[in-house]
């Protein structure tokens, strides 16, 4: 007998109960897929509004001029690079001019240090309880600004808490470049040292998105780890963010390309869902939603799907719900 053969699956007799772990497998589904693609429209939007306006300059390549080592300071670089200089040069070309993160009004700064000789004995825990902190941390960050995992821990000190309209950056490792933005007010949420934490004084949760986007784009080209420096993927250091160019997008182009992160608009109405409405309902709500709101819901429907499984396998009564 195979391993397979061996599986047992409980017989589960109740319609509903297969309709309603159905639909919501199928809702997950969805949203995953069309977190995908806000991710690529995202960056297809800020490509065809780069690349479609150009000032008349055009891209040529040259060797790096000793004046240009001189100001870079640096031969151990992917500065001087063909690849890189094309990226640069498209964005720096734009009609409308580029910032640096500087110059668009952010700051930066590392994450709360987690370690013993800075804030003491410290309990993780995969469950939250009064008082502890929420982590979120870059490892647990995706590359299309969810978070996968968060754990929590307690200390009894007053760490760096997060704010509204700050961004999470995972300046470290292979896998850097991914962020997130806190897009809602947090209480007791923080990040470690491996993060980069960019802020602004104003708290604007859309400017942060744009930003957030452009970053995802850098990322998507290459550039994050060709500006990165050091071994085990490098690192982008705090002091080499001063030469990374920014579009100066027009305020509605930003919103634009924000609304594909984030849309504060819409409610997800799930007291009026039923059995028969609720796919429906919730393909409307998609049709308009953000990243942020369609992983939010996700994870929202992922709790009551393990919730219906685990009522099955305990023999107990699946709770038809989607609040």
């Amino acid at each position: 007998m195979t391993d397979r053969a061996k599986i047992y699956l409980p017989k589960i007799s109740n319609n509903n109960s297969v309709k309603y772990i159905s639909i919501l497998t199928q809702a997950i589904i969805n949203k995953e897929k069309l977190i995908k693609e806000r991710h690529i429209n995202i960056l297809q939007a800020i490509e065809t509004e780069l690349l479609g306006n150009q000032k008349s300059k055009s891209f040529k390549f040259e060797l790096p001029t000793y004046h240009e080592i001189e100001n870079v300071g640096r031969l151990d670089t992917n500065f001087y690079r063909k690849d890189f200089k094309i990226i640069v040069f498209q964005i720096q070309n734009y009609a409308k001019g580029f910032q640096t993160i500087q110059q668009l009004g952010f700051t930066l700064s590392r994450g709360q240090n987690l370690q013993i000789s800075n804030i003491g004995e410290s309990i993780y825990s995969k469950k939250k309880y009064k008082n502890f902190y929420t982590l979120m941390l870059p490892k647990f960050l995706s590359k299309y600004g969810t978070i996968d995992k968060v754990e929590y821990l307690g200390n009894p000190n007053s760490l760096k808490p997060l704010k509204k309209g700050d961004l999470i950056f995972g300046a470290e490792g292979f896998e850097k470049g991914r962020s997130v933005v806190v897009i809602e007010e947090q209480d007791r949420v923080i990040t470690n040292i491996h993060g980069i934490t960019i802020q602004q004084k104003e708290h604007n949760v859309n400017k942060a998105i744009f930003v957030k986007c452009c970053l995802d784009y850098l990322r998507s080209k290459g550039l994050i780890d060709l500006y990165a420096v050091g071994g085990n993927g490098g690192s982008l250091a705090q002091k080499y963010w001063d030469v990374i160019p920014f579009p100066n997008f027009d305020k509605e182009k930003q919103n634009q390309i924000a609304l594909l992160y984030h849309n504060s608009k819409i409610v997800y109405q799930s007291d009026t869902f039923t059995l028969d409405s609720f796919l429906k309902k919730d393909n409307t709500f998609n049709a308009t939603a953000g990243i942020y709101e369609l992983d939010k819901t996700a994870k929202r429907l992922k709790k009551l799907l393990n919730k219906a499984i685990d009522d099955i396998f305990n023999d107990r009564e699946v709770e038809i719900m989607f609040d």
